[in-house]
């Protein structure tokens, strides 16, 4: 199969995903108030022929304002933070060109997985 052929078949199935999306959102919509819910947790209702459970999950961040003088009043055991440690891409990649012995070591310590791979097609205009 042709490469152009293959592309119009991912447009038109993205068309249709964005489309299918789009209806869902109003379902859903139009069922919210029919259904039991809990704010910052989850209810199911049952009918007839479907359990439908509901989920509204509340999503905590800081006050990029307020937080920082907040933190210093409390004690540091008391205060609701997590602390995630997490690569330095920019900074493993800067060690791996310019120090590149202390990127032997650190590398045996770190994992690296291939993500999947993700398309942009668009159709080409004439001004380009």
């Amino acid at each position: 199969m042709s490469l152009e052929v293959l592309a119009k078949r991912w447009t038109t199935a993205k068309d249709l995903i964005k489309s299918l999306q789009e209806e869902l959102e109003e379902i859903e919509a139009e069922m919210l108030p029919l259904l039991e819910s809990k704010e910052g947790g989850s209810k199911t209702t049952q009918t007839e022929f479907y359990k439908i459970t509901v989920k509204r999950p509340l999503y905590f961040s800081f006050d990029k304002d307020n937080w920082p003088d907040i933190r210093v009043s409390i004690p540091y055991d008391l205060a609701p933070v997590k602390t995630k440690e997490e690569v330095d891409e920019a900074g493993l990649k800067w060690l791996q060109e310019n120090k590149p012995e202390v990127y032997a070591k650190v590398s045996l310590g770190i994992v690296c997985k291939p993500g999947k791979a993700s398309f942009t097609i668009k159709p080409v205009t004439e001004e380009e």
